[in-house]
């Protein structure tokens, strides 16, 4: 996969979070109940991630977005001290060259 993509998937997931989170705050709910389209969302991320990196990579991309939260929170994380995730290139970077 050609970086590009890569980034376009990540800030498109980012984009959908974000929406959802704001209709959520106007008071409609897509995380529980009938529509849960945060799931759907979340599900499409998730089965091309993991067709393109695995698993391993799956947990990658999911640190990179729930922990790091798009790397705002500047974290770092290492991989046989190999800094990895701290932007949407290194963590490109690491999943092509070890997924």
């Amino acid at each position: 996969m050609k970086f590009e993509l890569f980034k376009n998937i990540i800030e498109t997931y980012e984009k959908g979070s974000s929406m959802l989170s704001e209709l959520h705050d106007l008071g409609f709910d897509f995380f529980e109940g009938k529509y849960q389209l945060s799931n759907i969302h979340y599900k499409q991320l998730q089965n091309i991630i993991l067709s393109l990196y695995g698993e391993k990579g799956l947990e990658w991309v999911e640190w990179f977005i729930f922990e790091n939260d798009y790397g705002k929170n500047n974290l770092e994380a290492f991989d046989n001290n190999q800094r990895i995730c701290d932007t949407i290139e290194n963590l490109y970077l690491y999943l092509e060259k070890n997924n």
